[in-house]
């Protein structure tokens, strides 16, 4: 069901499902020594979290509890800011930056793909931007084989589901808009072009690029600059707080 809810299901779809007398939410049971919760509990929040990630935060924030819902507000409240032409480069600048840096921390449970799917392919645990890759490929008995369907949605889809962990890419495309904003040859432009490349240069190499070309061509005089252009890639910031690659 996660793999439907999350890859194949249109929101539109979804919502219906979850609006119908066919879905009824279970409770926690138990499953040997582990706890064990069906999956249609967490539906709501997979519907939620597409939601955020679509834009459409007004239907979102229902379906999460108050602390995820003032968690998004804030999110949204930077974004909406950072887009206001009023406001200075500065200003603005700064609010795209508090959306980067709350979509890294506490706002990326809510911008998450869904892991884990409750079962099991060839007694292997997929996460499901993985399987949705692999699924096509996989024939999984007679009930189980993709429709093509299925198939086609999946290769609708398919740029979306290869970025495993949307949130860094989603705070990194902040970060960059922040920095477009700010100065040349500033520290503080470096510094967060340095982080916004460590959060996605692991996972797209290739998007990550920009944020490096920026550094050493826009702050090729600051102390990060140089280091990235010995290197010819980012300075490692291990010690920061931001340095979130995972």
């Amino acid at each position: 069901a996660y793999f439907l809810a999350e890859h194949v299901l249109s929101i539109t779809e979804l919502q219906a499902y979850l609006a119908s007398d066919q879905y009824v939410p279970r409770v926690a049971v138990q499953q040997g020594f582990r706890p064990f919760v069906r999956h249609e509990v967490r539906l709501e929040g997979l519907l939620a979290n597409r939601l955020t990630r679509a834009g459409r935060w007004k239907e979102a924030a229902p379906l999460y509890d108050d602390e995820q819902r003032q968690t998004l507000m804030d999110y949204v409240n930077a974004i909406r800011a950072a887009h206001d032409e009023d406001k200075s480069a500065e200003a603005r600048a700064e609010h795209y930056w508090l959306a980067a840096t709350l979509a890294m921390t506490e706002a990326k449970p809510l911008l998450a793909f869904y892991a884990e799917p409750p079962y099991h392919v060839e007694k292997r645990h997929w996460r499901d931007a993985r399987y949705a890759q692999k699924r096509p490929q996989r024939e999984l008995g007679k009930l189980a084989a993709m429709t093509d369907d299925e198939r086609e949605r999946l290769a609708d889809h398919a740029a979306e589901f290869a970025r495993d962990r949307h949130a860094a890419f989603t705070a990194a495309d902040h970060a960059w808009r922040a920095c477009a904003l700010m100065p040349d040859h500033d520290d503080r432009t470096a510094y967060r072009l340095t982080i916004a490349g460590n959060w996605i240069m692991y996972r797209d190499p290739d998007a990550a690029n920009r944020f490096y070309q920026a550094l050493v061509k826009r702050c090729p005089d600051t102390e990060l600059g140089r280091q990235a252009a010995k290197k010819r890639w980012f300075p490692k910031l291990t010690d920061d707080p931001l340095y979130l690659t995972k």
